[in-house]
């Protein structure tokens, strides 16, 4: 990547949610703030993934995106015009993935990439208000985070099944299936919708459901006929040898 951005993803530890994080330069808000003890306690919750060397990184981050929970975008001047960063942004809302943008430097509101301008924002641009806002990002990122970690699962479920070919054995069953389908009608608001691939997806699992539980009685059907004939033939059987018993008791 030569446009001198990195890009990392990060994990808060104590509630084990996965983050992947935008921003334009490695000296920028990330190592920015070294002391203080709320900067302590973010510092402690970032892993950092490297992409090693002649890996392919776009893959890379396209995996990282997947995976990831919350998209936070640092936004600056170097951030908008990264053309990098840009398609970061856009592979993240074509998967319908929650974005926090925090502000380092403040930008034109026109330069703003358009799947962040409806949303509001965290300044971080005052050293004064670090611990403040950082305390702030903190608490938004748990807000509804049950419901987005979901987000993340059910999509990666369905890539993991378009990848494979959409086979059967990979659809959902219920009662994870009864989930999925709660989970879909109960979106919180400003929640992120469910993309038209994960809705796609559960809709497969429900008609797999179904298909499967019709084959499942058209087994029963055919077996308990089978035995039903069996049976009447067996007892049909019985009762012409003991007929021909009685009959050749009376003859003798």
């Amino acid at each position: 990547m030569n446009d001198g951005r990195a890009s990392t993803a990060a994990r808060c530890r104590d509630e084990g949610q996965d983050l992947h994080l935008i921003f334009a330069q490695r000296h920028g808000l990330c190592r920015s703030h070294r002391s203080g003890a709320q900067d302590a306690r973010i510092r402690d919750a970032v892993d950092r993934e490297e992409i090693y060397a002649f890996e392919d990184w776009w893959k890379r981050i396209e995996a990282l995106i997947g995976r990831a929970d919350t998209v936070v975008f640092v936004l600056s001047p170097d951030a908008v015009k990264s053309e990098v960063a840009l398609k970061e942004i856009a592979d993240a809302a074509s998967l319908n993935k929650r974005f926090a943008p925090i502000v380092w430097r403040r930008v034109e509101d026109t330069s703003v990439p358009e799947p962040l301008r409806r949303l509001n924002f965290i300044f971080f641009d005052d050293p004064a208000r670090f611990d403040d806002d950082a305390d702030k990002l903190v608490n938004a990122l748990q807000t509804d985070i049950g419901w987005i970690r979901q987000h993340t699962e059910y999509g990666e479920a369905e890539r993991r099944w378009s990848a494979a070919g959409r086979p059967r054995g990979l659809l959902l069953h219920s009662p994870t299936l009864d989930v999925a389908e709660y989970w879909i009608a109960s979106r919180p608001a400003g929640a992120p919708e469910p993309t038209q691939e994960i809705q796609a997806f559960v809709t497969a699992c429900r008609q797999g459901a179904r298909a499967a539980q019709r084959l499942r009685r058209l087994v029963q059907a055919s077996i308990s006929r089978f035995w039903s004939g069996s049976f009447s033939a067996s007892s049909a059987g019985s009762t012409k040898i003991i007929s021909r018993s009685r009959s050749t008791g009376c003859s003798s």
